[in-house]
């Protein structure tokens, strides 16, 4: 089987699964027909390369399993609520409620679909949030711990260097000198 990534919601991937013999048959066809057709038929080329894309999404929507992959929609609603909402407002209570589900039964839910408990996930996505302030503006490091919601600056500086290896100031530093 080869394994892929597909997009899910927003910055959340699932992995799924083609046959390979398949998906190499249909890469080494494209691959041997684009070089008899040589440069001059782009036109030909296309049409197989649409051919093979298109064989290509009838093996991804025969391994796709709605019933495991989809996220349901209290889930979407909570994540997106998690992008939108200050952090502070985000606890697990509120966002269970934002589900309509009681603590446990949401925590069980999330963690079975997301692969990751509600509030590690919550914990990485202010964390990100957090690494693009710090790419993009001069704030100081206290202000953006704060503003992303993390009540003490030794709490957030070792989370940060948990999720991302290297003390807040260091990430500025590195992410400054790459561009």
């Amino acid at each position: 089987m080869a394994d892929f990534l597909s997009p899910g919601v927003r910055n959340q991937y699932w992995r799924a699964s083609l046959p390979t013999t398949e998906t190499r048959l249909l890469k080494t066809r494209l691959i041997s027909v684009g070089n008899d057709i040589g440069p001059a038929n782009t036109g030909l080329r296309y049409a197989y390369c649409l051919e093979f894309f298109m064989k290509c999404l009838e093996q991804i929507m025969a391994a796709y399993s709605p019933s495991e992959q989809i996220l349901s929609a209290p889930l979407v609603r909570v994540i997106l609520r998690i992008e939108k909402d200050f952090p502070s407002l985000l606890t697990l209570e509120n966002l269970a409620s934002e589900a309509g589900l009681s603590i446990s039964r949401f925590s069980a839910l999330f963690k079975a679909k997301m692969a990751i408990a509600p509030m590690h996930y919550l914990r990485r996505h202010l964390l990100g949030r957090a690494g693009s302030l710090l790419r993009h503006t001069d704030w100081q490091v206290e202000e953006i711990a704060t503003c992303t919601g993390f009540n003490s600056l030794h709490y957030f500086s070792r989370a940060f260097k948990a999720e991302f290896g290297r003390s807040p100031r260091a990430y500025r530093e590195q992410s400054r000198k790459t561009g």
